[in-house]
């Protein structure tokens, strides 16, 4: 693979393990914390992406969730994966996000044709979930490379 292909990465090992740090850590746009009344988080999706309206939640699974977990560490969260051997199997698994509070009821979002943005909305809506302040975001700096 070129380098040409991913210009925006670091190049050393060690500028690319901060920047992957920085991005779990998050932006005070996508760092929140869960009401004290959320004790699980599962999310339920197809073990391959076929169909192209799950795509939402498998970018919420990436992008969204690691950053999620980081300032929730009081929160367990799940991913079950389904596999699907039929395309009227692929049909019926559904595509979403339980959310179980300390009192055993259980919230289910629908994640079907929705973006990964749409999908933390719902999440955050439904969990009570407030802004971390951007004072308490860690960060690491990128330290200057002398050649």
């Amino acid at each position: 693979m070129s380098a040409k292909m991913f210009k925006n990465l670091p190049t050393s090992s060690l500028a690319k393990q901060i920047s992957r740090i920085n991005m779990i850590a998050g932006t005070p746009k996508n760092a929140y914390r869960f009401g004290d009344n959320t004790k699980k988080i599962e999310v339920i999706l197809l073990e391959k992406n076929i169909i192209g309206p799950r795509t939402g939640l498998r970018k919420f699974l990436k992008l969204q969730l690691p950053t999620l977990k980081f300032h929730n560490e009081n929160v367990d969260f799940f991913c079950t994966r389904v596999r699907a051997t039929s395309k009227d199997d692929i049909a019926k698994v559904p595509t979403k996000i339980v959310i179980h509070d300390a009192s055993n009821n259980k919230t289910e979002i629908d994640c079907h044709a929705l973006d990964e943005q749409k999908i933390l909305k719902k999440l955050i809506k439904a969990t009570e979930a407030t802004r971390v302040p951007e004072s308490e975001i860690p960060h690491i700096q990128h330290p200057f490379i002398a050649l």
